[in-house]
């Protein structure tokens, strides 16, 4: 419950501190507040393409790991 809870806790505080006027966040927009929660799922996609060319080319030199 405890690990639930601070989810919940860290997205809503990221969101509203990233959606306050700049002096104290930075001022985004709705588009730009959704567009943020998407990059680490972006990352991850680009961090597994990654990953498995590395290993396609590892098979392709070496004949294996």
């Amino acid at each position: 419950m405890l690990t639930f809870g601070f989810g919940i806790g860290i997205n809503v505080t990221n969101a509203v501190f990233v959606a306050s006027p700049p002096p104290i966040g930075f001022g985004f927009e709705g588009a730009k507040l959704a567009g943020s929660y998407w990059s680490p799922i972006v990352g991850c996609i680009l961090g597994e393409i990654g990953e498995v060319s590395a290993l396609v080319n590892a098979f392709r030199v070496f004949g294996g790991l």
